[in-house]
């Protein structure tokens, strides 16, 4: 699917509006890898009615139209309820769907962590299943409402009920007198004209839009109140329906239906990476995968993708901990040395939060005004890398939080990352909480989390890693290395015998540099250097190690520029700048140049 070529849905998942996705048959079809539709649904009643029933039920079934297939819906479920075995076919059916699309699932977690709302015809639960959202049906529209005014937690909207074995609950409408009832029902009509008032993306949904109960909701906001909202109606194949309103408007997401999945993913995709760009908010999105390409710079930077994640099962289960005190609002701090890989846990702790959480890196460079006008949408995390010298940011930003979060449906977590904590005088945490105004600070000090009596922090502190999360490490660093256009050179020689040639660079770094230096960062640059010159080098001090490395990446990118001569006249440039200005730096093949610290 190519967003862009449709710009008005475009623009929509860029803006900062919610967005309600209503789903319908199709949808769940895809979702549960099932082929329940609506008549085929109906049809499975069949099995559970005698054989003269049966007859007429399939007789029924044969007039497709809205009309006609709630009429076989009344005669199916008053035979089935007449019958005895109306529990059953509705436990074998929808009552035991589960969520089958591993990339619909995801996809749809990324929609929920941007703060939109499902909107669904089906009364099946698959949506809750792969979100880890609960329900509200059209009988709690005080609940609904909460939700649109942002006053309670999201949770999926059963428009047409939902029927959940494990609550008891069935509240489904789908015969006559149900419809009947729900389009009589001011509560529900109320809630489903105020969803008409949002942009609404219609996915899997046929004869759904021709529904007596939603034709009018669909209709409400255009027709009745005269407002400029755009529904966008999801289809595959060439052509949209040929009924389809005049203010739909058709997106096709694919040829086939089968394309459904990747389609959705597109969208979750696009909407995350455009939503949350504000970079007076946010340092670094978790959710929008960033593509590293080969320079040092983009390899050794947290936030690549360059590599797999290794080991931390213990930091990662206390991160957790922290995220489920019951508390409304709770901070903590994580020390570490630098370069032991305390960011890039945090990054994957982000990246695997329960569907209810948002969370992100924030940024404490820029306006701290811009978290005041934060909206949240759900539980929120927000990590605050070094703090040092940011104290006064990082609690004017704090003071912001305090404002938005305390009225809010929705928890609020702050993690601190620095490289140690010490507890004497004016240390950065004391500089944060003296700049909080004194009503923050009495709610801040008292909710730290694995507070003691005697302080007000016990951080989560990093420990080197196990030899064995060691050599996985440096497997996966290689793997990657030699598998990047940088490691050409040196694929056809190591690839083959990375186990051995890991435990080799294990042994040597060991021997070579003392505790206190082995961290995740130095064993990468130092397996580079070992396999680039095919052995241990016995070096000993930081310094000489940046310095063979060095050397390394700038004889690596003059035999790729070698045969562009636009790029090296551009490289050797850079080299003559940084020779003049006595300033030592690393180049990477964008021709950017960095200051190493």
């Amino acid at each position: 699917m190519v967003i862009s070529d449709y710009p008005q849905f475009a623009e929509l998942l860029r803006s900062n509006k919610r967005i309600v996705f209503l789903c319908g048959a199709g949808f769940s079809m895809s979702l549960g890898c099932h082929g329940l539709s609506w008549s085929r649904w109906l049809s499975q009643g069949c099995n559970y009615l005698d054989d003269i029933m049966a007859i007429q039920l399939s007789d029924m079934l044969t007039d497709t139209t809205s009309t006609g297939l709630i009429k076989a819906a009344s005669f199916c479920f008053s035979s089935l309820k007449s019958a005895g075995t109306y529990t059953d076919f509705m436990d074998s059916t929808v009552g035991g769907l589960k969520p089958q699309s591993r990339i619909l699932s995801s996809a749809l977690t990324s929609i929920a962590r941007s703060g939109d709302i499902f909107a669904t015809t089906n009364y099946d639960m698959l949506i809750e299943k792969a979100t880890g959202q609960k329900s509200v049906t059209y009988n709690s529209p005080a609940s609904i409402l909460g939700i649109l005014n942002r006053e309670e937690q999201t949770r999926v909207i059963h428009i047409h009920g939902v029927y959940d074995k494990l609550s008891n609950t069935d509240d489904i409408i789908a015969d006559d007198a149900q419809y009947n009832e729900i389009i009589k029902n001011q509560g529900a009509q109320f809630i489903q004209n105020l969803l008409s008032t949002y942009p609404i993306v219609i996915i899997g949904c046929g004869a759904t839009i021709d529904d007596p109960n939603l034709k009018g909701f669909l209709a409400f906001a255009v027709e009745k109140l005269r407002l400029d909202v755009s529904y966008y109606y999801l289809h595959c194949g060439d052509m949209p329906p040929a009924d389809l309103s005049g203010y739909m408007i058709p997106v096709c997401y694919g040829e086939q239906y089968d394309t459904l999945p990747g389609a959705v993913t597109d969208i979750a995709q696009y909407r995350l990476k455009y939503r949350f760009r504000n970079r007076d908010l946010i340092s670094v999105n978790p959710y929008i995968p960033i593509n590293s390409d080969n320079s040092a710079y983009s390899r050794f930077h947290y936030s690549s993708s360059f590599m797999k994640f290794v080991g931390r099962d213990l930091e990662l289960s206390k991160l957790n901990s922290f995220l489920g005190d019951d508390r409304h609002f709770s901070w903590w701090a994580v020390t570490g040395a630098g370069g032991i890989g305390k960011s890039r846990l945090i990054l994957e702790w982000l990246k695997k939060l329960p569907t209810d959480w948002f969370g992100f890196i924030g940024n404490t460079s820029n306006r701290s005004e811009a978290y005041g006008q934060f909206l949240p949408f759900s539980n929120t995390a927000i990590v605050f890398d070094y703090v040092n010298g940011n104290a006064g940011k990082c609690a004017q930003i704090i003071n912001e939080l305090h404002s938005v979060f305390d009225d809010s449906a929705y928890k609020l977590r702050i993690l601190f990352l620095e490289r140690d904590y010490l507890e004497i005088k004016d240390n950065w945490l004391d500089n944060v909480v003296k700049q909080l105004d004194p009503e923050v600070r009495m709610v801040f000090s008292g909710y730290s989390y694995q507070r003691t009596d005697k302080t007000m922090l016990v951080p989560l502190m990093f420990s080197p890693m196990s030899i064995s999360d060691e050599t996985s490490y440096v497997m996966y660093y290689l793997d990657a290395y030699l598998s990047s256009d940088i490691g050409t050179l040196l694929r056809s020689k190591y690839s083959s015998k990375l186990s051995d040639l890991a435990d080799s660079i294990i042994d040597d770094f060991h021997r070579d540099f003392i505790e206190d230096y082995r961290r995740p960062l130095f064993l990468s640059i130092y397996s580079e250097v070992w396999i680039s010159r095919d052995d241990g080098f016995g070096i000993h001090t930081v310094r000489d190690l940046l310095s063979v490395f060095l050397e390394k990446e700038e004889t690596q990118w003059l035999i790729r520029f070698h045969n562009d001569n636009q790029l090296l006249k551009s490289y050797q440039k850079l080299l003559a700048l940084a020779s003049a200005t006595g300033m030592v730096c690393f180049i990477d093949p964008a021709g950017l140049y960095h200051p190493c610290s």
